[in-house]
């Protein structure tokens, strides 16, 4: 059985709160937007929204910045980083690496980029 992306999102922003106090105010404000919309979505509307699937042509496409997929993947680089200082949670670093599964993010060289 899978996890609906819905779930997965939602658990991995919850993971994510308990440390907002170590991130700045964008990321936080991203976080609860990203929060807030997964919570008004029903799983089939998070799905069509996250499925990639497009039935334009690439000239018509128009991507929302702001849709919660998007929102979070934003914040990845910089709760990257924050993984990366000297004492990071464990947890923290735990909801990072679910977010590089969620989004496919590889490692490359040693590093994730």
């Amino acid at each position: 059985m899978t996890i609906p992306k819905k779930e997965r999102m939602l658990h991995i922003i919850d993971q994510l709160e308990s440390y907002a106090d170590q991130m700045s105010e964008p990321i936080q404000t991203k976080l609860q937007q990203a929060k807030k919309q997964l919570s008004e979505l029903d799983d089939q509307e998070v799905e069509q929204l996250t499925d990639k699937v497009f039935s334009k042509p690439a000239t018509e496409q128009h991507i929302n910045f702001n849709s919660p997929e998007n929102l979070l993947h934003s914040c990845y680089s910089e709760l990257d980083r924050l993984t990366k200082e000297e004492g990071a949670p464990e947890h923290l670093q735990e909801a990072v690496q679910e977010m590089r599964y969620y989004f496919s993010i590889e490692e490359r060289d040693g590093f994730f980029p």
